[in-house]
């Protein structure tokens, strides 16, 4: 799904030349999916509602995802255009596993009474 919608995302951003106002339609689209799953996560809803949430945050996110690698590739030379795409791959990988990281101590610290999973969380860090 993700690569169905970069596609024609990318051909808007050629036609236009602009950018923004995709970013802000897929952000508004990925907050509606994302508030959507909240609202039809209780077992009594038929899945094809998540199916449909779902959808929505994979447009929102493709259109993301486009755009910002559009923004970082338009700040440098084209000399520079894998090590700015590296960097920007490194740091959003690296800022998603910090988060799950800090999630997992304090799991840890509240739902073991031993030291184990913390101490398999330090040694990973």
């Amino acid at each position: 799904m993700l690569l169905l919608w970069m596609l024609p995302t990318g051909h808007l951003i050629r036609r236009t030349g602009y950018y923004k106002w995709i970013l802000l339609i897929g952000v508004q689209l990925y907050v509606l999916g994302e508030g959507l799953m909240i609202r039809f996560r209780p077992p009594d809803h038929s899945i094809g509602w998540m199916i449909f949430t779902q959808i929505f945050i994979a447009f929102g996110d493709s259109s993301f995802t486009c755009v910002e690698e559009v923004a970082v590739l338009a700040a440098g030379s084209h000399n520079d255009s894998a090590a700015m795409l590296a960097f920007l791959s490194l740091f959003g990988y690296y800022g998603g596993a910090n988060i799950y990281l800090k999630k997992l101590k304090t799991f840890g610290k509240k739902k073991s009474g031993g030291d184990e999973l913390l101490e398999c969380v330090q040694v990973a860090a």
